[in-house]
């Protein structure tokens, strides 16, 4: 803790706490220490002995404290142009940024030498490489036995970059791996791009950071305890000498991050391999059940299913429709647990150009948002359906910069699945067409087993809060190491045997296909594989596809119908039936007195509340099974029949189906292959 104390304004306050407190005792000797710190025990613990409290007054930094800390001339340091200012009375030293062309862009304030907060960028600064106006001068391409130098050597901090250009050493600095910019590496182009690598997380993430965007750097990691080369400076080291045999024992980042994928991969395989010969679904489910979900084994599945599919480059896009309170975001957070992290992006709303300006990367990864209405606009909806249908979306701007307005191409690269919720029954239709619509289960009975589950977790016996390893890792096992690639042999047959008659088959007929080709993805070591490698899909993945999404396909293309629904259309038939089972009123159009059933009583009917009932009252009319006599808004709903339910007709054909089909199709070209060919001279 550092106390900031302003001349003449917080010294005496400062003085009473110190009086306040008390030193560990026995520790009177070392109070304070020889850097002015007061140690003390925390106030906020029965703790004597332990040192947990520090207070130092803050006194600033001036440039020649800087100096000798750093033991560089202050002239050298003045002819950077670095300089020193008071702030309040309390020192500080202002680091300059300057662009290629020698104009400021920015001040980056030091305010001392050890303090967590010491650096502070000053208002309206835009941050850049440390040095770049010397690119071009002979700080930065020294000439070494008449041979120029052509490389640079990139360190975090400018007084890394200072101490290096004071031994004539090309250098540049990088403020830090957050504010890296990929355009920085047009500054490097034509240079052997050496970067220093700091120990800890924090020099990794900056290797990381400049690799993605120049795979071609070459590490420089000192094993000597050193954190960095200001520190070697300051200890007495010979500079040159210690850079030259850093360079000549470089690592090539692509070695580095070569033998962390081997690392990773064979930890992540060692982890994930209970589970590649086991039932992956079915554990899925009982994890689940664990975690607290009750019922919902199919959404369980298909969420799972299409979660995995973001590995593939077309994933399968999901909405989960249910009214509100039933448990949507509940169940979807559940499966969530199941994959790692960098799987998914999790928002609850965003603004329309927000994906265009996200630093989050979104390819092979799924984008979730828990509420459909999170989406802020029309336009926000344009430009979801355009991720998911191209793979990518741009956008062109303009900003203003020094030079005037300028154009600037945002993007954002996919493939990227989308999951939301919703309590509406229909989205846009260009967004219904690109999801696969699952839908909670809103009956009594699951209402009830909802509500005894609540009540064992509070008998003690609650869910499991985490998830086994393996099943995590099996995730990571299947992005990294999996095959993808899958071979569909009944593809044709099954394609053949469909219903086409709705144009949204083309879409939706494709979503078949993809979780067909992820469901043997994730059984692959229980499938067979052809000469090139390729997993083979058997009819127990069509099987088990076919039973999870078939219905929700079917609905979409209206050729079956809900049980809910059909369930609510029959109870208004029979209420209309039934000789006090409706109310009568007049009809204009037919001239007659026309029976009619209201909300609440066919709620009774039905065994479910007012809410539920209305919510599937609305879907059937938007069907045309029902219709609602009452058109003005607040009124009681005056339910009549609709058009008649058809019969339930699956688009596709049933397994079995399927199968008999793809076996006679192998029999005839069994019987081919065996005829005789004849020859062109053969008369019969």
């Amino acid at each position: 803790m550092y106390y900031n104390t302003k001349p003449n304004r917080n010294d005496d306050l400062f003085n009473e706490i110190i009086e306040k407190l008390h030193p560990p005792q026995g520790g009177t000797h070392l109070y304070p220490g020889a850097k002015g710190q007061y140690w003390a025990p925390c106030p906020f613990h029965d703790d004597q002995q332990n040192r947990s409290l520090t207070l130092e007054p803050y006194k600033g930094l001036t440039l020649q404290e800087y100096c000798t800390n750093k033991k560089l001339p202050l002239d050298f340091l003045q002819s950077l142009q670095v300089y020193e200012r008071k702030r309040n009375g309390i020192p500080q030293v202002y680091i300059p940024y300057f662009d290629k062309d020698g104009t400021e862009v920015g001040k980056r304030i030091r305010t001392s030498l050890n303090d967590s907060n010491q650096f502070i960028w000053s208002k309206g600064s835009k941050p850049t490489l440390y040095g770049l106006s010397w690119m071009d001068e002979p700080l930065h391409d020294c000439m070494r036995n008449g041979e120029s130098i052509n490389y640079i050597i990139l360190v975090e901090r400018e007084s890394d970059a200072q101490t290096l250009w004071f031994y004539d050493i090309p250098s540049l600095g990088v403020p830090s791996a957050t504010v890296w910019q990929p355009e920085w590496k047009e500054h490097l182009t034509g240079k052997m791009v050496y970067v220093w690598q700091e120990p800890g997380e924090g020099g990794k993430q900056l290797v990381d950071k400049i690799g993605q965007d120049f795979p071609e750097i070459m590490i420089l990691s000192p094993t000597d305890g050193y954190k960095d080369i200001s520190e070697y400076h300051t200890a007495g080291g010979n500079v040159q000498d210690y850079i030259k045999a850093l360079m000549e024992s470089a690592t090539p980042y692509s070695k580095i991050v070569n033998d962390r994928y081997v690392e990773e991969t064979s930890m992540i395989t060692e982890k994930a391999s209970p589970v590649f010969h086991s039932d992956v679904l079915d554990e899925v489910v009982k994890l689940c059940r664990r975690l607290g979900v009750v019922g919902e084994e199919g959404n369980i599945k298909l969420l799972y299913l299409a979660l995995t599919s973001r590995i593939t480059d077309k994933p399968v896009s999901i909405v989960v429709k249910a009214a509100s309170s039933a448990g949507k975001s509940f169940i979807l957070k559940q499966v969530l647990k199941l994959f790692p992290q960098p799987a998914y992006y999790e928002i609850s709303s965003m603004s329309e150009k927000a994906l265009f300006y996200l630093k989050e990367p979104l390819k092979y990864r799924f984008l979730i948002m828990y509420e459909e209405a999170g989406i802020s606009s029309d336009f926000s909806n344009y430009i979801i359906r355009s991720l998911l249908s191209e793979g990518h979306i741009k956008h062109i701007t303009v900003e203003q910069t020094e030079s005037g307005m300028q154009d600037r191409v945002l993007e954002q690269e996919g493939p990227t699945g989308f999951i939301t919720t919703t309590t509406k029954i229909n989205l846009h239709p260009e967004n219904e067409t690109r999801l696969l619509s699952i839908n909670v289960t809103d009956t009594p009975d699951q209402t009830r087993a909802v509500m005894c589950k609540i009540a064992k977790n509070s008998m003690g016996r609650k869910p499991i809060l985490e998830v086994p390893e393996s099943m995590i890792a099996y995730q990571s096992w299947l992005e990294k190491l999996g095959i993808k690639e899958v071979i569909i042999p009944y593809a044709e047959i099954l394609a053949d045997n469909t219903n086409s008659s709705a144009v949204r088959m083309r879409r939706d007929f494709s979503k078949l296909i993809n979780l067909i080709s992820v469901h043997a993805i994730i059984y692959q070591h229980q499938r067979e594989k052809d000469e090139k490698g390729s997993i083979i899909a058997t009819l127990e993945d069509y099987r088990e596809i076919y039973y999870l999404s078939s219905d929700s396909i079917n609905y979409a293309v209206e050729s079956s119908v809900k049980p809910s629904i059909r369930q609510t259309v029959n109870a208004v038939r029979e209420l209309l039936l039934e000789k006090n089972g409706g109310e009568t009123d007049f009809s204009n159009e037919s001239e007659q007195n026309q029976k009619w059933v209201d909300n609440t009583t066919l709620a009774k009917k039905l065994g479910l509340s007012t809410s539920a009932t209305s919510r599937r009252v609305a879907e059937a009319t938007s069907l045309g099974f029902l219709d609602n006599l009452e058109s003005k808004n607040g009124k009681r709903k005056k339910i009549i029949l609709g058009k008649a339910i058809p019969d339930d007709e699956s688009v596709f054909p049933s397994p079995e189906e399927l199968e008999k089909k793809w076996a006679a199709l192998a029999k005839l070209h069994a019987t081919v292959q065996r005829l005789p060919i004849l020859s062109e001279d053969n008369d019969e």
